[in-house]
């Protein structure tokens, strides 16, 4: 399985793109098949030949697949390598000012974070606001007994008479 998976990875391709890839990543992808078979040697048989046969079919395709007549003929397109970024290269000040705009912005986000946060945890624990002259859930008895007689009647001038007068007596 190991000398599978080392031998894939620099003939076929399958490695990470080097010119990308960070250089601790290169060294794992290259060292691993290889510490690899320490840990496999001792599983059962039939594990390491399902492991076997697996990775030599892999193996096989990838470099079937790579052949250029092969992807003519099966309507592939060909490998295309992506086009190198060239950085710029930017002095000390530059790069260092440009560390401190991101500090201030992710600074100002966070506290824009824990602003609405707050809001939103007291949002639903005020008392909702009051839309009335009086609340009108909590009668006296003395109102009821003005407008018990009132509440029946079509007449709705008299009823709006006595409310404004009560309220006006308080």
């Amino acid at each position: 399985m190991s000398a599978k998976n080392w031998s894939n990875i620099k003939p076929t391709g399958a490695e990470l793109r080097s010119s990308q890839a960070q250089p601790v990543m290169r060294v794992l992808s290259k060292g691993l098949p290889v510490v690899g078979f320490f840990f496999v040697m001792n599983m059962p048989s039939a594990l390491v030949w399902y492991w076997t046969v697996s990775n030599i079919v892999s193996l096989l395709q990838s470099i079937i697949l790579r052949q250029p007549f092969i992807r003519s003929y099966l309507n592939l397109p060909s490998v295309q390598e992506p086009p190198s970024v060239i950085k710029k290269k930017r002095d000390f000040f530059a790069g260092f000012k440009e560390t401190l705009d991101n500090s201030r912005l992710l600074a100002e986000l966070d506290s824009r974070e824990r602003i609405d946060a707050k809001a939103w945890q007291k949002s639903g624990h005020k008392a909702p606001p009051v839309t009335f002259i009086s609340d009108p859930t909590k009668l006296t008895s003395n109102h009821e007994k003005n407008f018990s007689s009132d509440r029946t009647t079509d007449n709705g001038s008299r009823v709006q008479l006595k409310i404004k007068q009560s309220l006006d007596g308080r």
